[in-house]
């Protein structure tokens, strides 16, 4: 059995792993039985799982956390100052040219 034989078996069982973790059901072709056994053989996918269990406790504290917290209080509005009325230029004068001199 190759190195890559390895690895493609551990990411089938790391895909049941995260079934498990989210209550989903296993990958087709494996129980519960196997992925325990493969979590006793295997430390690398031991220690994933477990890094996985934390995150998803973590995550789940989290939301609840800011779900059973109150509601953040909007800010407070800023006045609104209409702006003041402009007053419409002042009227061009017609320059005449000066005469010559």
């Amino acid at each position: 059995m190759t190195w890559d034989d390895v690895a493609m078996q551990c990411i089938r069982y790391r895909t049941a792993i995260s079934a498990r973790t989210q209550n989903a059901p296993l990958p087709e072709g494996l129980n519960e039985q196997d992925l325990d056994t493969h979590l006793t053989a295997c430390p690398e996918c031991r220690r994933w799982s477990n890094r996985l269990r934390t995150l998803r406790e973590t995550t789940d504290d989290l939301l609840r956390r800011r779900r059973s917290s109150p509601p953040p209080t909007p800010p407070r509005p800023v006045p609104y100052h209409a702006p003041h009325p402009r007053r419409p230029p002042p009227p061009r004068t017609r320059r005449t040219p000066l005469p010559p001199g």
